[in-house]
């Protein structure tokens, strides 16, 4: 992804949307310098942005250098011109989550995987389900869990996250057979 963005910013070096995923990029691969950088670069133009860039240019600067609570404001905003963006409920889910809110977190990552579904989109990545998973999980909600586990599995077979976290519930349920199937899917 990283040449990607930087090739599209080769051909048009004002392509901030690029630059911020530029910037998750490289802090993604460990690179924080490199990301703060990328970010540091947006967020000084970002009063020549189009409104929606220049929320998500002061997330991202929220993301590196402010509070959680800033960075929901700044999703919030977004999500309040642009309600259709399941990525930007799965960073909401994902900051509620950090501040043990775990009713706003479900609330969040479950319109995150409904907007998939309506748009008919596999969501980009098995996170969309583990983390809803998770907080099901840290709320006892085992029977959502699993439901949610089972769909996931459709979009994601034997991907190794879910595999975890499909065992991690059979045990918590007592379910051992159940587990050790899916240990030995995790092993393979």
């Amino acid at each position: 992804a990283t040449d990607w963005y930087l090739k599209a910013l080769a051909v048009d070096s004002t392509f901030a949307m690029a630059a911020c995923y530029l910037s998750l990029s490289y802090y993604n691969q460990g690179l924080s310098e490199q990301a703060k950088k990328w970010c540091l670069e947006v967020y000084k133009k970002r009063d020549m942005l189009p409104l929606t860039t220049k929320i998500m240019a002061n997330w991202l600067y929220a993301y590196y250098f402010e509070t959680i609570h800033e960075q929901i404001k700044y999703i919030k905003q977004f999500l309040e011109i642009e309600d259709m963006s399941p990525l930007q409920y799965y960073v909401l889910g994902v900051n509620y989550n950090a501040l043990f809110q775990f009713d706003n977190a479900i609330a969040a990552f479950e319109k995150s995987l409904e907007l998939y579904n309506k748009l008919g989109l596999k969501p980009v990545w098995v996170y969309n389900y583990t983390a809803l998973g998770d907080v099901y999980h840290k709320t006892g909600q085992y029977d959502k869990e699993k439901k949610l586990y089972k769909r996931a599995e459709a979009d994601f077979p034997d991907d190794y996250l879910l595999l975890y976290r499909q065992a991690r519930l059979a045990l918590s349920e007592g379910k051992m057979k159940e587990a050790d199937k899916y240990i030995g899917k995790y092993m393979a």
